[in-house]
């Protein structure tokens, strides 16, 4: 990708965070979070092209964050990141808005061909 886009990330688990921030470092500007209230806040300043979120945080749930973001700025791309399987989960992230849904544990080259994809295809209209 040529343009470095700006990507939130959030995670509740730092190891999480180090791994995605290594894997995106090289095609854009990765700011961690590890509260959703603080990226919340920062969006209002700082819109983000990108957030990828944990969906199961002990503050707000991923599906929460999708909801609250989409109202500040809906061209925002949003991404879950989950470990947990449950196919109800994804169906509600995708009605609320989400524009991927990729699960943990994270594979580096899977992981950012996917955001690639995902980043592309949303631009275009096509997901």
């Amino acid at each position: 990708m040529r343009d470095r886009k700006k990507i939130f990330l959030l995670d509740d688990d730092h190891s999480n965070l180090v791994i995605a921030e290594e894997t995106l470092k090289d095609f854009s500007h990765v700011t961690s979070f590890t509260e959703p209230y603080k990226l919340l806040k920062k969006i209002k300043t700082q819109s983000p092209d990108i957030i990828i979120s944990d969906l199961m945080m002990p503050e707000m749930d991923g599906i929460e964050l999708l909801k609250k973001t989409k109202c500040i700025n809906p061209k925002i791309i949003f991404v879950v990141l989950t470990a947990n399987s449950d196919r109800r989960l994804k169906t509600k992230a995708m009605r609320e808005g989400a524009d991927g849904y990729l699960f943990k544990p994270l594979n580096i080259k899977t992981f950012q061909s996917e955001i690639n994809f995902i980043i592309k295809n949303v631009k275009k209209g096509s997901l």
